[in-house]
């Protein structure tokens, strides 16, 4: 869940504009976790569990989150590849690369934005 918890911290403000979602990520394999972040009046907020109305649903193996993140798996062929699934509003899993800002490349963790199947990277 740590990588979840970073992602509020790079919500690109512009890009999110007046949004109001619910991002819910179902994780299995090594960590299973369910957890959602909110984005509401161009703020997000990280929550463990389940939220009561997710617009989009990402299930993913931990190791297929973890790829990601590291960059050595990009999300659109995941997705394309079915090594991860969403249910809902697919138009937000498009909009996820450009939600969320890629952390700075000196820095180790990064959040999983490149799930957006629109290809950007994180």
């Amino acid at each position: 869940p740590g990588l979840l918890r970073k992602m509020p911290s790079h919500l690109n403000t512009e890009a999110a504009g007046d949004l109001e979602a619910v991002y819910q990520f179902e994780v299995n394999g090594v960590e299973d976790f369910t957890a959602h972040i909110r984005i509401t009046q161009g703020s997000a907020t990280f929550t463990p569990g389940t939220a009561r109305a997710p617009d989009l649903t990402i299930c993913t193996p931990a190791d297929v989150c973890l790829g990601i993140s590291r960059g050595e798996i990009g999300g659109q062929a995941a997705f394309m590849d079915g090594r991860y699934t969403a249910e809902g509003d697919l138009n937000l899993l498009m909009r996820m690369s450009r939600l969320f800002r890629r952390q700075a490349a000196e820095k180790c963790n990064r959040v999983f934005c490149d799930y957006g199947i629109a290809g950007a990277d994180i």
